[in-house]
């Protein structure tokens, strides 16, 4: 039970995430709450993410599992990569 409580959380919140980023009030010069740097492409990475989220958490405790270490890896990925290429365009 914590586990879908836990899916469905991180499905709510990259939702609104995604969500908020498009609002020109809430990321003014494409930097969320003024903090953390977002464009479109971020936004419905998110967006998708949280959607999958939610998916995961209505098929079951084994689905949210599965997810929550796809997600953990591809991220950790993209987390390293971004530390080691640092600023700029890296595509």
């Amino acid at each position: 039970m914590v586990k879908l409580a836990a899916v469905t959380f991180f499905g709510i919140v990259f939702l609104l995430i995604g969500i908020l980023g498009f609002v020109p009030g809430v990321a003014p010069d494409e930097m969320l709450f003024k903090i953390f740097h977002v464009n479109a492409a971020h936004n419905v990475v998110h967006i998708v993410s949280g959607i999958i989220f939610l998916l995961a958490a209505a098929a079951g405790a084994g689905a949210a599992r599965t997810w929550f270490q796809i997600f953990g890896i591809s991220y950790a990925i993209v987390v390293i990569w971004g530390f080691a290429v640092g600023t700029g365009n890296t595509l």
